[in-house]
């Protein structure tokens, strides 16, 4: 399915096999198989790291955003959240907001942290040793919203990292009557 560049069957095909072979945990049940499997799949994560996570999704089941480009914003914005908050000792937590409204996506993630930000010409830089292997998750996600004409804002004090971004999606249109 790969080879033949069909993403939707592979991921679904992918998601099947961890349903059946992995303790597959629902932590959200909006209705939109893409958003609950990706979340679903990070918060199971989170929670065998201990960290509190507080969901607000309000998704419809049909977006037109293929699981792909999904996959990429959300698992490297938790991926991201995930790894800066499995550092601390106290205050771990996770908050995310997914809404859509009126062909507009607005996911919101915001998570302490403790540690240094590194900033190079207004672009966010990794933090891992292995710079080589890591880095490019930000750049993805962009890869990702200038297709859907949308946006990211990333915002930090001393101790909470936050992101917002916007998406312009229409909702997929039937066939039927």
């Amino acid at each position: 399915m790969v080879q033949n560049e069909e993403k939707e069957k592979s991921l679904k095909h992918i998601s099947d096999i961890i349903m059946v072979f992995g303790e597959q945990k629902e932590y959200t049940h909006s209705g939109n198989i893409s958003v609950d499997s990706i979340l679903d799949f990070k918060l199971q994560e989170t929670e065998q790291k201990k960290i509190k996570t507080t969901l607000d999704v309000n998704v419809p089941e049909e977006l037109n955003v293929p699981s792909f480009d999904m996959a990429v914003i959300l698992g490297n914005l938790l991926d991201n959240a995930t790894t800066a908050v499995s550092k601390l000792i106290e205050e771990r937590y996770i908050n995310i907001i997914i809404k859509y409204d009126k062909g507009r996506f607005v996911l919101h993630i915001d998570n302490p942290f403790e540690g240094e930000i590194i900033k190079e010409n207004n672009t966010f830089l990794t933090t891992k040793l292995d710079k080589s292997n890591h880095g490019v998750g930000l750049q993805s996600i962009k890869a990702v919203l200038e297709k859907y004409n949308g946006s990211i804002e990333i915002e930090h004090n001393e101790k909470i990292f936050s992101v917002t971004l916007l998406m312009y999606i229409e909702l997929f249109k039937s066939n039927c009557c």
